[in-house]
């Protein structure tokens, strides 16, 4: 049980007794708890903290050497393997990987913070930490806590989650009082943009082939900036030519469909693709 700045552990199958020595203070505020393995993190208003344990007398709380604060009573949510929680920084891990700010490279501060932060409500689906938010429309977000290398965003939204552990199914309240089942009906539709790719010369891509399992698939790709190819519909995973007359060093492209996209290759002539 939390209160404050206050932990209390009840005695062993008594969920109803907290006696005064079992009760400990930390130096800032409690804002939500969950825990993994045999360890109690407890993430606050300053620096969060781990409590471990054998007996009810004997818990023992220490710092985390991570100083950030959790902003969000509802985003805290074991994960398995490790807590998670957001802060203003980004999204925070403790567990068996360590100590660390997942989303440190996967988006800025400052875009962080435009979602919301007060708001997001977690939840733990497989490898996933998915977070709910609302900044006047409800959307979402998901991070995988094993190799968190991007986020996806996510229209998606919701009120409300609950996770069976014991099926392995997340549900989400929906508007309109709906609850809905994740990962379940039709797929829908996902974007992918890549990051910019840069070229050590200005040169002009002629030809590219996207690798998939079903098609169409709409492909976009810009160049130092400009939009070259808006929304062309790609039907098989053959090589298409591209617009010329330009050149450029820095590239990004984009994908949107219901399927699995293997590849995207770019190249400045037909032969050189795979």
């Amino acid at each position: 049980m939390l209160d404050g700045k206050q932990y209390m552990v009840c005695v062993p199958y008594k969920p109803h007794a907290y006696p005064a020595q079992y009760r400990r203070q930390v130096p800032d505020t409690i804002v939500g708890s969950a825990k993994f393995g045999q360890s109690w993190v407890l993430c606050t208003t300053g620096v969060p903290r781990v409590v471990e344990g054998r007996a009810p007398e004997g818990m023992q709380d220490r710092p985390i050497p991570l100083k950030e604060g959790c902003v969000s009573k509802r985003s805290v949510v074991s994960v398995g393997h490790g807590v998670c929680w957001a802060s203003n920084r980004g999204l925070c891990y403790y567990g068996s990987k360590g100590a660390y700010v997942m989303t440190d490279h996967v988006i800025t501060r400052a875009n962080w913070r435009q979602q919301e932060l007060e708001t997001i409500i977690g939840a733990s689906w497989g490898d996933w930490y998915i977070g709910f938010y609302d900044d006047g429309t409800r959307k979402g977000f998901m991070i995988n806590t094993q190799d968190p290398t991007c986020m996806i965003r996510l229209t998606q939204g919701a009120y409300a989650v609950f996770s069976d552990p014991l099926s392995d199914t997340l549900y989400i309240l929906d508007g309109s009082n709906v609850i809905k089942k994740w990962d379940a009906g039709s797929a829908g539709s996902a974007t992918f943009k890549s990051r910019v790719f840069r070229h050590p010369r200005a040169v002009t891509p002629g030809a590219a082939r996207i690798v998939g399992t079903t098609f169409p698939v709409t492909f976009s790709m810009w160049a130092d900036g400009d939009l070259k190819v808006s929304s062309l519909s790609v039907s098989s995973d053959a090589a298409f030519k591209l617009p010329s007359g330009y050149t450029a060093e820095e590239f990004q492209y984009q994908i949107v469909g219901t399927s699995v996209v293997e590849g995207v290759y770019i190249a400045e002539e037909m032969v050189d693709l795979p």
